[in-house]
C-alpha cells in the first residue's frame, strides 16, 4: 500500500510538472561549462570554446522573452564602451543581435554577428543557442576574452507582444563570468560567513571570475529595524564602507554609504550596488537583505577595495521606531566585528586580534602617594600625586574588563580620556584619547601618557600611569591646572576591548576634584618675608609684596599658573574696572630660561594694550618657572617721579593680574618699545592697600543653594529658548515678585539683562551668575558701557536654586517688579527687551568674569499674559528702512499731486477744431514770402552782414489763408477755442529762480534744493530709528550702514529706465541719471562714515592687551579664514563690499565715462557683488538687495515687453542722407507700446552686425503715431562711423531697439508760442515735435498760435539734410490755424556770401530778441532746445532770466550726456 502511494505521488508530481511546463527544455547540444546567472528565475548560461568561436546556450524561466548581454562592468551603460552587447530570444522564436546605448530602448545591431542554431519554448521556459566569434570586429559587440572576468546582464518578461519587447521591470540583474575557467552549475562556490553571538548573520559568495561578491545579511528584529554591514581595514566606524538597509511594507531600501565618523553614514554620491541585485524578505520576524557589488568598484574614495588581505567586517542593527531614511536612522542597538578574507576558499571569519598590548609589570613602587578619590560604593578609586611637572594617577575598579578616567567639568565631552584593560595573556592595552561626543572616544594623535604599572587580581583591575601636568597638546589634553577642570569622570565595563575598539561602558560616574587644593609649587625666587599677599582662591595666581622703608622701594612677587606672559597693573580706583590709566609690569620666561620684565603703561593711545614706558623704572628683576607656574620678582620705587608710573601711597588702589599661555613675539628685542603679544586668556582684579599690614580678607565665597531647580522654576508659558539660551519668568499673584530662570549649555557664567530702551547691553539691568565647586556666585549689576557691568550697591535679587547638569548651567532667582533702586534697576513694566549672554569660563570669587562668547536678545512685555509671544515687535525699522518709507511716501504723494494738477488742467480744455482747407504748396520760397509778407529779404541780408546776431522780427500769433490772403485771428477768436489757466508772474519768477543754472553746469538751483531735502530725509531717518542708538558709536555705525543700503535702492531706481520716477515724479531717465550720480557720491560718503564709526567702535572694544586695529583684524580674517559665517568674518564681507563700491565709484568718474566707456560699463557689474557681500555682511542689508533686484528685474521685463531688445527687426530704410548722415527707419516693436511714444523722445539702438553689446541713444525724428520709428545718425565717433560704413554696403540691416525714453514734462499745446531751437543733429527731436503738431493723425486740442523753429548749422550742406521734411511740413502748415516759421541759420557763411532763399539765413540767430518777442504781452511761451552744450546753456540762461522778470516761459532741453 505504501509503495502504491509513493508511485502515485511521483506520477502526480510529473504530471503537474508537464502540465505547468515547469521543467527546463533540453539543449540541442551538450556544453562543458555552465553558470547559474539568477536562481530565482533559473537563468543559466552554457558555453563551449573551440578555437576562436564560442558556442552559447541559455535559457530562463520566462514566457515572454529572455535576454543575455555582455558588458564590461555588468551595467547597461556598458563602460568603458558606453553600450552593452545584447542577445535576446522571444516566445515567437524571434532571435536578435542587439545592443544598448545607455539605459535606453534596445537597438538592433546593423551587423548580425551570430549564427542562431536552435530555439524552443514551453509555457514557462525559453531556450536558445547560437555561435559567434570571440572577437567579431564589430564595434557594437563586446570582445570575449577568456581568462578575465566579464560582466553579464540578464533580463526577462512573462509576456511578449508586438515587434518590441516590454520593460523587464524588476526582472533583471548582473553577474560576472570567466569564459576561460571551468565552471559548473552543479558546484556553486562555497559561501563564506560570519555569525555574531547575538544572532546577526552575514554570508557571501564570489563570482566565478572573482569580480563580484554577493552578500546576504539577516537578523531577527521582529521584522522592524535596520541592518548594516561595513568593510574597512580596522573594525571602526570611521572611514568604513557601509551598506545599510531595511524593509518597510515589503519594500527593500538599501544604500551605499560612507562613515566619516561615529555617526549615521552619508549616502555615496555614486552608489556601487549592482542594479537588480537587491532583494529581501521578512519571514517569521527574520529580516534578510541580499545585494551584490564589485570587488573593486573603482570608487577608492568612498568604497573599500576587497583584496586577498584580511578586512574588518562590521555588523550593526537597530530600530526604525522613529523612521529610517537614507543617511538618517536611529543609533544601533548592538554591533560586532570580525576579520575575514573575502577572497579565500571558504571565507571564514575570525575575531579581531585579541591582544595588541604590551607587557607591563605590576610595580607598586610606581604608585602615587597622595590624594585618593572614590565613587559612592568604592567600586572605582583614583589616587593622584603631583611630582614636579608631572602628575601620577592610579585607577582601580572592580572589574576584569576595561577601565577609564577622564578630565572635564563633569560631562563626558569634551573630555581628556585615559582607557586601558589587561588581556588574558597579561598584556596591557592603554591609550590617551579625546571625547568630543557621547560616542566612543578616539585616540589622540599625540600620546602624552606613560603606563607605569598594571595588574588584574581578585576581580579588580589596576592601572598606574603618568602624564605632564601641562602637555603640548593644547587641543586634546586638559591642563591639570585648568580651573574649569572640576570633575574626574570614570567608566568601566566587564569586557575587554580589542586592538581597535571597546564596548560601551556598563557603569559610569564622576568625582569632584581640585588639583589646586594644595599651594602652588615654590618658585626658585621665593617671595620676600614678611610679606602681604593676594592669593587666588583657585590657586591660579598669587601676588606678594614687601615695602622697604629705607630706600622707599617695593618688591613684588607675581606667580601665575602659565608658561606664557604674566602682568600686574595698579592705579587709581575709579569704580568701574578698566585697564586704562593703570601702571603695568609685564614679564615672561623664554624657552632658554631667560627672564624678561617690562615697565609699561595702559593709556588711551595704546588702544588698551599696554605700551612700554619711555623710562624703565624697574630697579631689578628675576624670574623662574616650576610646576606649570611662572614667577616674576621685581623691585621699583614707591614713587618713581615718572608721569607714566603711578605712585604707591597709603591708599587703596585698583590692582589687576592678567596672563596668557603664549609668549610675546618680540620678546627677543630687550630694548623694544612695542610689545606684540596675544590678548590675555584670563584676569582678575581687586582693591589693595600695599601699606596695610593686616592680612587680606579671604575672597568672597559663593552661596550654597540646596533648593532644586524643578521645585523653584517659574511655571506657565512665559518662556523662551533658542537652543543656546533658555529664559522663563513667573509673576506672583500679588504682582510684587517675579521669578526668573536662566539656563545655557555651558559650565561657565550665564547672564540676563533687562533694557527699557533697546536690545543692547548698554544701560541694561543685568543679573550674572556661575557655579564653582558647588557654590553659586550671583550679582545684580548695571551695564553703563559695553565692558563688564558694575555691581549694584543694593543687591536686589535672591538666588533660589542653581545646578550644573549634562553640561548646562541653570540659575533660578527672584526680584521685585519695582525694586525702588531707580538708578540701577529697571522697572519691569517699562522693560522692552531681555538680553542674555554666556561664556565657557566661570568668573572669579571677586566677581570678575571674562567676556561672553555668546549673546542674544528677545523682546518682552511683562504687562502681557505671554510677554515673550505678545511683545515681540518683529522687525525693527532701521534708518535705511525709514528712508525708504519717507521717500516712497513722498513719491506717491507727489505723484498724486501731479495727477490732480493734470486733471485740473484738462478740465479747462474745451473742444477746438483745426481748420485745414485743402491746398497744396510746393514752392517753399513763395510760401515763406506769403507767410512773412512784411519781411524784407534785403533786411535779412543786411542783418547777416552788419549784425550777425540780429534776427528779423517774428509775429507770434496765428491766422489762416483765405485764398491767397493770410488772415490773422484775433486773440478773442484764438482764445475762444481753448480756456486754460497759466502761471502767474510770481509763479513764473519762482520757477525762474528754481531753474537757475549754475555756471559751467546744467545743474539747477531746484536740483540742489531737491537733493538737499533728500539728504535731510537721510538725517531724519538716522535720528528717528529705534533699532539703534544714534548717539553711540556702534549705533551710529549700524544706522549709517543701513542708510548705505537705503540709498543704494535709489541709486538703482534712478538708473533704471522704466522706474517709478517717470510716472510719479515726472523725472525722465536722462534727468534721473544726474541724481543717480549724486546719490552714488552721497552713498560713498555715508559708506565712508560707516567705516570710520565701525573702526572707532572696533578699536575701542578690542580685547584688553590687543595691538590690533579694525583693519588688522579684518586682514587676519582674510589670512586665517577662521570659522564659518560668524560675527567676526562678517566684517570681511562688509570690507569687500566696500571695495567693490569704491571700484564702481572710481570708474564712474567722467573721464572714464567719456573715454573708457567699456570699462565704466563693465565695472557696474560689480554692483551685484556689492549687494551680495553686503547681504552676507548684515542680514538687514538683504531687504535693500531684494528691493534693488526687484527694481532691476522689473525694468528688464518692461524693456523686453515694450521694446525689441532681444528680437531684432529689419530696417525698412537704411540709407545715407549725406556722407555723414544715415537715415534709419524700422517698425515699432510691439503694438501695445504705441501709447508710450511722445514727442521729443529718444531710443537706444543696437546693430548686431556691428556689435551685439554696444547700444547708443538717438532722438526719434518720426511722429508718435507713425507706424515706424525714424532716427538719424550722424557719423561723429568710431561706432557711428561704422554705421555709416554699413549703410554704404547694405540698405536693410537688423536693428534692436530699447525705448522710447524721455519726457517733455509740460504739454506745449497749452502755450500760445512755441520756440524750437536746435543745433546740428539736435534738429532730430525738433522734427518729431513738428510732425506731432502738423501731421499727427489724431489732432490735439491746442492753444498754439505760432511755432518758430530756429536751426543753426555750420554750412548750407547740413541745412539741406532735412529739406524734404521741411517742405512737407510747410505744405501742411499753410492750411492750419497755427503759424509755422522755419529758420535755418548758417553760422559759418562767408560775409560776402549772397543771401540764401528762405528758410535759409546767414549768421547766428539773436535768441534774446526771439525770446523777447515770444514772451511779449505776457503770453505763455514754451522753449525747447537740443544741440551743443554751449548753445543749450546760453538759451537756458536767457529763458530763466525772462522767468525771473515774471514772464511765462517754460524751458526744456534734451541731452545725451548719460
Amino acid at each position: 500500500m505504501r509503495g502504491s502511494q509513493q508511485g502515485l505521488a511521483i506520477l502526480l508530481v510529473l504530471s503537474l510538472g508537464l502540465l505547468c511546463g515547469a521543467a527546463p527544455i533540453a539543449f540541442n547540444r551538450t556544453y562543458a561549462n555552465c553558470k547559474v546567472i539568477n536562481s530565482a528565475n533559473d537563468v543559466r548560461l552554457y558555453w563551449n570554446i573551440t578555437g576562436n568561436t564560442i558556442n552559447v546556450g541559455f535559457y530562463g524561466k520566462f514566457a515572454g522573452y529572455v535576454a543575455i548581454a555582455f558588458s564590461g562592468d555588468g551595467l547597461m551603460s556598458g563602460k568603458p564602451k558606453g553600450f552593452c552587447d545584447n542577445w535576446v530570444v522571444t516566445k515567437k522564436g524571434t532571435v536578435l543581435d542587439t545592443y544598448f546605448s545607455g539605459e535606453s530602448q534596445v537597438k538592433n545591431d546593423t551587423k548580425n554577428d551570430f549564427t542562431w542554431t536552435y530555439f524552443s519554448s514551453n509555457t514557462s521556459y525559453l531556450v536558445g543557442e547560437f555561435d559567434r566569434l570571440l572577437v567579431t570586429g564589430d564595434n557594437r559587440d563586446y570582445d570575449i576574452t577568456p581568462g578575465t572576468g566579464q560582466g553579464l546582464i540578464w533580463a526577462g518578461a512573462k509576456s511578449f507582444s508586438g515587434t518590441s519587447y516590454p520593460d523587464h521591470k524588476a526582472n533583471y540583474g548582473s553577474s560576472f563570468v570567466d569564459f576561460g575557467a571551468p565552471t559548473s552549475c552543479d558546484a556553486p562556490s562555497t559561501p563564506g560567513g560570519f555569525s555574531s553571538s547575538t544572532g546577526f548573520k552575514v554570508t557571501w559568495t564570489l563570482d566565478d571570475a572573482k569580480t563580484m561578491i554577493n552578500f546576504t545579511m539577516s537578523y531577527n528584529n521582529a521584522g522592524s529595524g535596520w541592518l548594516a554591514i561595513g568593510i574597512s581595514s580596522t573594525p571602526l566606524m570611521t572611514n568604513s564602507d557601509m551598506y545599510s538597509g531595511w524593509i518597510t511594507n515589503n519594500v527593500v531600501t538599501l544604500y551605499d554609504g560612507w562613515c566619516t565618523g561615529q555617526t549615521v553614514p552619508a549616502a555615496d554620491t555614486t552608489s556601487n550596488i549592482i542594479p537588480g541585485s537587491v532583494s529581501g524578505s521578512v519571514v517569521g520576524g527574520l529580516t534578510t537583505i541580499s545585494f551584490s557589488r564589485l570587488i573593486d568598484t573603482g570608487d577608492s574614495a568612498k568604497d573599500y577595495t576587497i583584496t586577498s588581505s584580511p578586512a574588518a567586517l562590521m555588523v550593526a542593527w537597530g530600530p526604525c521606531t522613529t523612521g529610517c531614511a537614507v543617511g538618517n536612522y536611529p543609533k544601533h542597538t548592538a554591533y560586532d566585528s570580525a576579520f575575514v578574507n573575502f577572497l579565500s576558499t571558504n571565507g571564514s571569519a575570525s575575531p579581531p586580534p585579541s591582544s595588541d598590548g604590551v607587557t607591563v609589570p605590576n610595580d607598586p613602587t610606581k604608585d602615587p602617594v597622595g590624594t585618593t578619590l572614590s565613587n559612592a560604593d568604592g567600586s572605582f578609586t583614583v589616587t593622584y600625586q603631583i611630582v614636579a611637572d608631572k602628575i601620577i594617577f592610579k585607577m582601580v575598579a572592580t572589574t576584569t574588563g576595561w577601565i577609564s578616567i577622564g578630565f572635564s567639568g563633569g560631562a563626558m565631552y569634551p573630555a581628556d580620556i585615559y582607557v586601558g584593560w589587561i588581556y588574558p595573556d597579561g598584556k596591557v592595552h592603554f591609550r590617551d584619547q579625546w571625547a568630543d561626543s557621547y560616542l566612543t572616544p578616539v585616540d589622540d594623535a599625540q600620546q602624552d601618557a606613560t603606563i607605569l604599572s598594571a595588574s588584574e587580581a581578585n576581580g579588580k583591575t589596576s592601572i598606574t600611569f603618568s602624564r605632564p601636568c601641562t602637555t603640548t597638546d593644547n587641543t586634546k589634553d586638559k591642563n591639570i591646572y585648568d580651573p574649569n577642570l572640576t570633575k574626574i569622570i570614570w567608566a568601566l565595563s566587564p569586557t575587554d576591548g580589542n586592538a581597535y575598539s571597546y564596548p560601551k561602558h556598563s557603569v559610569f560616574g564622576s568625582i569632584p576634584v581640585d588639583f589646586l587644593a594644595g599651594p602652588p609649587g615654590s618658585p626658585s625666587s621665593a617671595p620676600p618675608t614678611p610679606a602681604n599677599a593676594w592669593i587666588d582662591s583657585r590657586k591660579r595666581f598669587y601676588v606678594s609684596w614687601k615695602i622697604t622703608d629705607a630706600d622707599a622701594t617695593i618688591t613684588f612677587n607675581v606667580t601665575v599658573q602659565t608658561n606664557g606672559w604674566i602682568s600686574i597693573a595698579f592705579g587709581r580706583d575709579n569704580g568701574p574696572i578698566t585697564m586704562l590709566g593703570l601702571d603695568a609690569i609685564i614679564g615672561w620666561i623664554d624657552p632658554s630660561g631667560t627672564a624678561y620684565a617690562k615697565d609699561c603703561i595702559c593709556d588711551s593711545s595704546s588702544k588698551i594694550l599696554p605700551i612700554v614706558d619711555t623710562t624703565d623704572n624697574i630697579l631689578s628683576f628675576s624670574g623662574s618657572q616650576a610646576n606649570g607656574y611662572t614667577s616674576i620678582v621685581f623691585t621699583r620705587k614707591l614713587d618713581t617721579g615718572d608721569a607714566q608710573d603711578y605712585p604707591i601711597t597709603n591708599v587703596a588702589l585698583m590692582v589687576a593680574v592678567a596672563w596668557a599661555p603664549t609668549l610675546p613675539s618680540s620678546y627677543a628685542k630687550r630694548d623694544a618699545q612695542v610689545l606684540t603679544y596675544d590678548v590675555h586668556s584670563a584676569w582678575d582684579a581687586t582693591k589693595l592697600n600695599f601699606f596695610s599690614t593686616a592680612p587680606l580678607p579671604p575672597p568672597p565665597s559663593g552661596t550654597v543653594v540646596n533648593n532644586t531647580v524643578n521645585g523653584t522654576a517659574p511655571k506657565g508659558n512665559n518662556q523662551y529658548s533658542n537652543g543656546q539660551f533658555k529664559v522663563s519668568y513667573e509673576i506672583d499673584a500679588s504682582e510684587t515678585w517675579v521669578t526668573f530662570l536662566m539656563s545655557a549649555p555651558t559650565l561657565g557664567w550665564i547672564s540676563i539683562g533687562l533694557n527699557s530702551r533697546n536690545n543692547k547691553m548698554k544701560t541694561a539691568d543685568t543679573y550674572t551668575g556661575w557655579i564653582t565647586d558647588g557654590q553659586v556666585y550671583f550679582y545684580d549689576e548695571l551695564s553703563d558701557s559695553y565692558g563688564q557691568p558694575i555691581k549694584d550697591t543694593s543687591q536686589d535679587a535672591v538666588v533660589l536654586a542653581a545646578e550644573e547638569i549634562d553640561g548646562w548651567t541653570t540659575i533660578v532667582f527672584k526680584r521685585k517688579l519695582v525694586t525702588g533702586d531707580k538708578d540701577n534697576d529697571v522697572d519691569l513694566y517699562n522693560t522692552e527687551f531681555i538680553i542674555f549672554a554666556s561664556d565657557a569660563l566661570d568668573g572669579s570669587p571677586t566677581g570678575n568674569y571674562p567676556e561672553h562668547d555668546y549673546y542674544g536678545s528677545k523682546a518682552i512685555d511683562f504687562g502681557l499674559a505671554n510677554g515673550f509671544a505678545a511683545a515681540d515687535p518683529g522687525y525693527m525699522l532701521t534708518a535705511g528702512d525709514i528712508l525708504l518709507i519717507i521717500m516712497f511716501v513722498v513719491m506717491i504723494v507727489w505723484g498724486l499731486i501731479r495727477l490732480i494738477a493734470v486733471l485740473i488742467k484738462r478740465s479747462h480744455y474745451s473742444s477746438y477744431q483745426f481748420d485745414q482747407p485743402a491746398a497744396t504748396y510746393t514752392n517753399v520760397q513763395q510760401l515763406y514770402q506769403q507767410m512773412d509778407g512784411a519781411v524784407d529779404q534785403q533786411n535779412e541780408v543786411e542783418m547777416v552782414e552788419n549784425a550777425p546776431r540780429e534776427a528779423s522780427g517774428v509775429e507770434f500769433h496765428a491766422g489762416h489763408y483765405d485764398g491767397n490772403t493770410y488772415v490773422r485771428l484775433s486773440p478773442e477768436e484764438r482764445a475762444g477755442g481753448l480756456k486754460l489757466k497759466h502761471d502767474s508772474g510770481v509763479v513764473a519768477s519762482v520757477k525762474g529762480i528754481l531753474e537757475y543754472r549754475f555756471h559751467s553746469t546744467q545743474v539747477t538751483l531746484g536740483d540742489v534744493i531737491a537733493f538737499t531735502i533728500f539728504i535731510g530725509f537721510n538725517a531724519a531717518a538716522f535720528f528717528l530709528t529705534k533699532a539703534e542708538e544714534w548717539n553711540t558709536i556702534n549705533g551710529a555705525a549700524i544706522s549709517l550702514g543701513s542708510l548705505v543700503g537705503g540709498n543704494a535702492v535709489f541709486i538703482v531706481m534712478f538708473a533704471t529706465r522704466h522706474s517709478a520716477l517717470v510716472y510719479l515724479l515726472g523725472i525722465p531717465f536722462d534727468r534721473a541719471i544726474l541724481f543717480h550720480r549724486w546719490l552714488g557720491r552721497w552713498s560713498g560718503i555715508v559708506l565712508f562714515l560707516h567705516f570710520i564709526f565701525e573702526s572707532i567702535f572696533f578699536s575701542q572694544n578690542l580685547p584688553a592687551g590687543s595691538n590690533d586695529t579694525a583693519i588688522s583684524v579684518v586682514a587676519k580674517e582674510w589670512v586665517d579664514n577662521e570659522g564659518a559665517i560668524g560675527e567676526v568674518t562678517l566684517n570681511l564681507y562688509g570690507f569687500l563690499s566696500a571695495i567693490f563700491y569704491i571700484i564702481i565709484f572710481v570708474f564712474s568718474l567722467e573721464w572714464f565715462r567719456r573715454n573708457k566707456f567699456e570699462i565704466f560699463f563693465a565695472s557696474h557689474a560689480l554692483i551685484l557683488g556689492f549687494f551680495a557681500l553686503g547681504a552676507l555682511h548684515s542680514p538687514k542689508f538683504r531687504l535693500y538687495a531684494y528691493i534693488s533686484a526687484a527694481l532691476f528685474i522689473i525694468d528688464i521685463l518692461l524693456r523686453i515687453f515694450l521694446s525689441s531688445i532681444i528680437i531684432p527687426r529689419k530696417t525698412t530704410v537704411f540709407k545715407k542722407r549725406s556722407d555723414t548722415l544715415v537715415q534709419v527707419r524700422f517698425p515699432k516693436q510691439v503694438p501695445w507700446a504705441k501709447p508710450f511714444y511722445k514727442p521729443g523722445q529718444y531710443v537706444f539702438v543696437n546693430f548686431p552686425d556691428i556689435s551685439r553689446a554696444e547700444w547708443h541713444p538717438f532722438s526719434v525724428t518720426s511722429a508718435p503715431d507713425d507706424e515706424e520709428i525714424e532716427i538719424n545718425i550722424r557719423a561723429l565717433g568710431n561706432w557711428t562711423r561704422k554705421v555709416a560704413a554699413l549703410a554704404a554696403e547694405s540698405n536693410r540691416v537688423w536693428v534692436r531697439c530699447d525705448g522710447p525714453y524721455g519726457n517733455l514734462d509740460l504739454n506745449y499745446h497749452r502755450y500760445t508760442s512755441l520756440l524750437l531751437v536746435a543745433g546740428g543733429i539736435g534738429i532730430t527731436p525738433v522734427i518729431g515735435i513738428l510732425k506731432d503738431i502738423f501731421t499727427a493723425k489724431k489732432k490735439k486740442r491746442s492753444r498754439l498760435e505760432t511755432v518758430v523753429m530756429v536751426w543753426s548749422v555750420p554750412s548750407n550742406n547740413e541745412g539741406e539734410w532735412f529739406m524734404d521734411d521741411f517742405r512737407h511740413l510747410m505744405n501742411v502748415a499753410q492750411h492750419a490755424s497755427i503759424k509755422l516759421d522755419l529758420r535755418i541759420h548758417v553760422t559759418r557763411a562767408a560775409k560776402d556770401a549772397p543771401p540764401p532763399s528762405p528758410p535759409m539765413y546767414n549768421g547766428r540767430p539773436d535768441m534774446e530778441k526771439l525770446l523777447d518777442q515770444c514772451t511779449d504781452h505776457r503770453a505763455p511761451c514754451f522753449v525747447f532746445v537740443c544741440g551743443p552744450r554751449k548753445m543749450v546753456n546760453a538759451t537756458w540762461d536767457l529763458a530763466t532770466g525772462f522767468q525771473r522778470k515774471g514772464k511765462i516761459v517754460h524751458f526744456h532741453h534734451e541731452t545725451f550726456e548719460f
